[in-house]
């Protein structure tokens, strides 16, 4: 007799999802170009900072690159609030369906159940409970993994620039997660005192 493997919770949570799987690939990958719209400012202003230097004096290029900017920045705010809108969709349906599957279980949960469990209980597991899943969807899964993609995007130019200047970069990885482990020292105790 074959054993069924257990889903994991992001498989869980997208049975949920239904037809509005999309809507989180499509939030994704908005958020992705997003990052990059964020990013392309900054060689834009590489650029105007070389022409600088190099004693460029007409108004009209480092006006060509104002304009740039203003489109590559606006890019940026409207991808994020069309991949937030997106993934908030999504999300609220996931927290319908949710809530859907408990009113269907609470209906054939014994009465004497119901009855000695107090109402707000209840309810802080219907509303409360399933409301804080909203940040982790609706903001986490979107951002954190389209803001993967920028720092690997500037370690990647940094190799076109120089190799040796990427490398030492990545020292500030080590030194953040021992800051980090520092910083989770008593964690647990001091968030029972709070």
């Amino acid at each position: 007799m074959e054993t069924k493997k257990p889903k994991s919770p992001v498989a869980w949570v997208m049975s949920f999802a239904g037809r509005k799987k999309g809507l989180y690939t499509a939030s994704v990958a908005v958020a992705a170009i997003g990052v990059l719209c964020g990013l392309v400012p900054y060689f834009i202003m590489g650029d105007m900072v070389h022409k600088l230097i190099t004693g460029v004096k007409e108004w009209q290029p480092y006006l060509q690159d104002g304009i740039f900017l203003a489109v590559f920045w606006t890019g940026r705010v409207l991808c994020h609030s069309i991949s937030t809108f997106c993934s908030h969709k999504a999300t609220f349906h996931v927290l319908a369906q949710l809530r859907r599957q408990m009113c269907d279980k609470l209906s054939r949960v014994p009465l004497g159940y119901v009855k000695d469990t107090p109402s707000g209980s209840l309810k802080n597991i219907m509303m409360e409970r399933i409301d804080s899943i909203e940040t982790t969807l609706a903001h986490i899964l979107p951002e954190f993994t389209a803001n993967i993609l920028a720092p690997l995007l500037v370690f990647v130019y940094m190799l076109t620039i120089d190799w040796r200047m990427a490398l030492i970069s990545l020292i500030t990885v080590p030194v953040g997660l021992l800051c980090y482990s520092m910083m989770m020292i008593g964690y647990e105790e001091n968030y029972r005192n709070v």
